[in-house]
């Protein structure tokens, strides 16, 4: 990860550490600190109000050009964190962009001053807190009341969420609603005043799927980077030159002053953003692993080849299971999306792209010359052949629609007073949840409302989830709750909310396979196709490739 993002990991390292240490292990460690010169003041009202949202927003106000060196080289120091890159010189100058509270500001989740007793939550914290650590699925009522603590509010609430976990959550703030109108989003105050109603956290939700939309593929904290370097472009203060570089999680670099030009550009010429990576995940036309052998480079082909061929970032395939990765990677050998080749002295162009080879005719030992492809030219052909058929008419799986038609028939179910009982087949009263309606968002997020005969009020399961799982569902990975993981190490080995997303799977896949009717409306996918080469070095390469060589790079280098 760039220089510039180094703060990400530091922080999500922070929060793991805390969220399996827990209440007493902050408290000790928030003591051993260095804050500086002073009392603190998150020491200031006891041990019950040193909860984590008060401790990273006082950690973000002391994260000051001046003194983030000596307070983060302390907080690793004492919850064991490397910081090298954090507090590298490129880090330190270009990076640490995100909420940083002015001094004056109040900091603590809580209302106390000096001449009062606190008025706050810590458990409320605490519970937010292990919400936003499984993958940012927040309990709306425990959202609005965090956001009803007296000096906390909507913009405070959502920097600490965006510092605790960014790869799930957006500060709101005046900063991100600068470019309000082109992201499709109200102006600040009236954000500010929808998430602070009861359905808070559902506006909340639909207002992040914005960002994602206008930034597709890429994560919040790069959102984040990319707003706040368009509005110091826009205002004359960007301090980039052509030597810095802005990397999104797909390992792409752009030249910044580039890429907020074109930023820049879509605003003022279309009102909205366009996709700055397109539809997909952009990778390199073509990479080379390099190193001393024994460092991996064959076993991260494998990543690299499957993060071409789904459109991924390299890093999420690394984050999955090794047997799943290596089952699909083999299964598009077999179906000729990857080719293999091996680079030796005797390699050459006619093993490659074409050649004119000896067979020898049957009954007989007469020999006869064929023109044989190469192992280039067969994959090229097979791509070429997939552009043709991707006009073709085809019914296709989209999960999208899948999503918005059966939360269309659930509703019809309980409009006509059906029970959609979760776990039918159980006897159990702990296992009494019902379905008692689905709500879709204005941009197409769903939400499934659950009741319980336990449950005083009422449940929401959000389907960032279900998209994220189904088709491992569909594919056999995911064989029971327990198999739906947290996104991030957590006290528990399995997603919090997993019992309810593993029936509402269930019930979907029913839904699908009995009533769904899907429209014959897409087309064949368009599909990449990677060719490995192996020992690249030890071929001659002008050999090999002949006057293609001149077509291996845009640049014609």
């Amino acid at each position: 990860m760039k220089d510039i993002y180094a703060w990400v990991p530091w922080f999500e390292a922070l929060a793991r550490k805390i969220d399996e240490g827990g209440e007493a292990y902050l408290v000790e460690c928030a003591k051993r600190v260095n804050w500086g010169k002073g009392d603190p003041a998150l020491l200031k009202y006891g041990d019950e109000f040193i909860d984590p949202f008060s401790f990273f927003y006082f950690l973000a106000q002391k994260c000051t050009r001046r003194r983030v060196r000596t307070v983060c080289a302390s907080v690793s120091e004492v919850f064991g964190i490397d910081d090298t890159e954090l507090l590298s010189e490129s880090s330190l100058k270009y990076g640490l962009i995100f909420p940083i509270p002015p001094a004056i500001a109040k900091a603590l989740f809580h209302s106390a001053d000096s001449t009062s007793e606190p008025e706050g939550n810590p458990n409320l914290l605490w519970n937010l807190f292990r919400q936003a650590m499984s993958g940012g699925n927040l309990a709306p009522a425990d959202f609005k009341a965090a956001v009803e603590i007296k000096n906390v509010g909507v913009q405070k609430l959502t920097q600490c969420l965006f510092l605790i976990n960014p790869r799930f959550f957006m500060p709101i703030d005046k900063g991100t609603f600068r470019f309000n109108d082109a992201l499709d989003l109200p102006v600040y105050k009236e954000a500010k005043s929808m998430l602070k109603h009861e359905n808070g956290f559902q506006e909340y939700e639909a207002m992040l799927d914005r960002f994602r939309a206008a930034f597709p593929k890429c994560e919040f904290y790069e959102i984040n980077t990319a707003i706040f370097e368009l509005r110091r472009w826009s205002e004359g203060k960007t301090h980039v030159t052509g030597e810095q570089f802005f990397r999104t999680a797909s390992g792409v670099e752009y030249d910044y002053r580039r890429t907020i030009s074109e930023l820049v550009e879509y605003f003022r010429n279309e009102g909205k953003v366009k996709p700055v990576n397109g539809n997909k995940m952009k990778h390199p036309l073509n990479q080379i692993l390099f190193g001393p052998p024994g460092t991996g480079k064959t076993y991260n082909t494998v990543n690299h080849a499957l993060a071409i061929i789904e459109g991924k970032r390299v890093e999420d395939i690394e984050r999955e299971n090794r047997a799943s990765v290596k089952e699909r990677f083999e299964r598009l050998k077999q179906s000729g999306q990857i080719a293999m080749v091996t680079f030796h002295q005797s390699f050459a162009y006619e093993d490659f792209i074409e050649g004119i080879k000896p067979v020898l005719e049957d009954d007989s030992d007469s020999v006869k010359y064929e023109i044989v492809d190469g192992v280039f030219k067969q994959i090229a052909n097979r791509a070429r052949e997939n552009i043709g058929d991707s006009s073709q008419e085809t019914e296709t799986f989209d999960l999208d629609v899948l999503l918005q038609d059966f939360a269309q028939y659930i509703n019809e179910k309980t409009e006509q007073g059906e029970a959609i009982k979760l776990y039918q087949d159980s006897q159990d009263s702990k296992y009494s949840h019902r379905i008692l309606r689905a709500e879709t968002s204005s941009h197409g997020g769903v939400r499934f409302v659950l009741k319980s005969d336990n449950m005083i009020g009422e449940m929401k399961v959000s389907s960032r989830t279900i998209r994220l799982k189904y088709r491992e569902f569909l594919s056999g990975e995911i064989a029971g709750y327990r198999d739906i993981k947290p996104i991030y190490k957590s006290q528990s080995s399995y997603h919090g909310l997993a019992i309810y997303i593993w029936d509402l799977m269930r019930r979907m896949k029913s839904y699908q396979d009995e009533e769904w009717q899907p429209v014959n409306k897409s087309v064949q996918k368009r599909q990449n196709y990677v060719l490995i080469i192996d020992e690249i070095n030890r071929g001659n390469i002008a050999k090999i490739f002949g006057e293609l060589i001149t077509l291996i790079e845009p640049s014609k280098r």
